[in-house]
């Protein structure tokens, strides 16, 4: 995905995060925000455990983000093809 970032705003400077818990995950946008001052943050990530229909931890640290002025871009059925949903 950095590579394809990259492709469309070449020069840009790129930090990578990655976070395989929803614990590591809200601290990789929690950092990019705070410690990278990251303008946008993209993922691909699904996190099955995150309330449907409520606001979890990874929307609260999204929504942080937001407010700071942080341009957020999140994939929505990653898992379509898969039959997860």
């Amino acid at each position: 995905m950095a590579e394809i970032v990259y492709d469309l705003a070449p020069g840009v400077t790129l930090a990578i995060c990655q976070g395989i818990t929803t614990v590591d995950f809200v601290n990789c946008v929690t950092s990019l925000k705070d410690t990278f001052g990251a303008d946008v943050i993209v993922d691909d990530v699904t996190f099955f455990l995150e309330p449907m229909f409520d606001d979890g931890p990874v929307a609260a640290a999204y929504q942080s983000a937001i407010s700071a002025g942080v341009t957020v871009i999140a994939s929505a059925g990653k898992g379509a093809s898969s039959g997860c949903f």
